[in-house]
């Protein structure tokens, strides 16, 4: 019987021993989960710096890009702080894609002509008679991404949307109604697109800096130039012609937002989930919409200025205008690799969008 006490006694004894254990157990977890909660909630969003190289008082930051971000961070429900940062402070329209690649900035906007990079597939927004809307434009646009027909032009970056700008505008100090108008015309051009453009409709096309149009104008150096509303609005160049011709797809040149793949990757899942939410054809159709409805706004500034003239080609004379252009796009099918691919895609889904 004594045997057998102190069995009990020592399978008592146990027992207490396992109650303490568990008492202490349960007591450190639920300090590290108090813990776990504590850095949790003091824990900072990640920062992500979006260089967009413009100036701060530029419609475009704050009626779009500031906007978008407090979406995306909303969105990351505090895990995910993007500043955006306009100036030359971190990138300029000429270098950002490399600051973006070398992670200076972890976003970047630019304009693919801008960044001295080939983007030939993805300039096919740039061919005229294409496209007519901006906002269906830059969804076709990113689709020609999604599908991989122009991914390749985008290796290292991960791109957060395109879109295609305003650019279908020339402006003149004498009329222009029709075709035989541009014969020898001395018209500025932004790049060898706008060229080829100019040359097909008969006119001199002359390389000129868009800072320095208002001024080559001005002094006869040229007669007209091929821009948008807003760069006709945003340059003065109102100004110095006072006659403006619409209704023909001249070309829209294209913008990018990419990301640093890095900066990416170290995002939690929700941040990554929030970012990609706002990105792709969502934000291609926002940002397209913008354009749309800036283009649309200068037009009716400039519109009600004394002075000022626009002539809108009908459609009898706009098929002579297509008629003109066929060979720059046949051109560039000609030189760019499955150019005839690419642009059978793009025209397919402009005309499911409406072109």
């Amino acid at each position: 019987m004594c045997r057998s006490l102190k069995i009990a006694k020592r399978v008592g004894s146990g027992r207490k021993v396992d109650g303490a254990a568990q008492f202490w157990m349960g007591l450190f977890m639920l300090a590290a989960w108090l813990i776990f909660q504590a850095g949790t909630a003091l824990a900072e969003p990640v920062s992500l710096k979006f260089a967009t190289t413009i100036p701060p008082n530029n419609p475009l930051v704050a009626d779009f890009f500031e906007p978008w971000a407090k979406k995306v961070n909303e969105a990351s429900g505090g895990d995910l702080n993007i500043q955006v940062i306009s100036g030359p402070t971190l990138a300029n329209a000429s270098n950002v894609w490399e600051r973006t690649v070398n992670q200076v900035t972890d976003i970047g906007w630019g304009i693919h002509g801008a960044v001295g990079l080939p983007f030939p597939k993805s300039d096919i927004t740039s061919l005229p008679s294409l496209v007519e809307d901006l906002v269906n434009g830059s969804i076709a646009l990113w689709r020609l991404y999604s599908s991989g027909l122009i991914a390749d032009e985008y290796k290292g970056v991960r791109v957060i949307g395109l879109a295609v700008t305003p650019g279908s505008l020339i402006s003149s100090k004498k009329p222009i109604t029709k075709l035989e108008d541009m014969k020898g015309l001395k018209v500025r051009a932004a790049n060898r697109m706008v060229a080829d453009v100019i040359t097909a409709l008969g006119g001199a096309p002359i390389a000129v800096p868009v800072p320095e149009i208002y001024q080559s104008l001005q002094k006869g150096v040229i007669n007209a130039c091929v821009a948008g509303w807003t760069v006709a609005n945003n340059f003065r160049i109102y100004e110095v012609t006072g006659e403006h011709l619409e209704g023909v797809a001249l070309g829209e040149p294209c913008g990018f937002v990419v990301m640093n793949v890095n900066s990416y990757e170290k995002l939690s899942p929700k941040a990554k989930a929030a970012l990609d939410q706002h990105s792709g054809e969502y934000f291609a159709r926002e940002l397209g919409a913008w354009f749309k409805k800036d283009a649309s706004d200068n037009r009716e500034r400039i519109r009600a200025m004394k002075g000022q003239t626009i002539h809108t080609v009908d459609a009898k004379e706009k098929e002579r205008w297509n008629k003109a252009l066929e060979p720059v796009i046949q051109g560039w099918v000609g030189r760019t690799q499955n150019g005839d691919k690419v642009l059978a895609s793009f025209k397919e889904d402009l005309k499911k969008l409406g072109k």
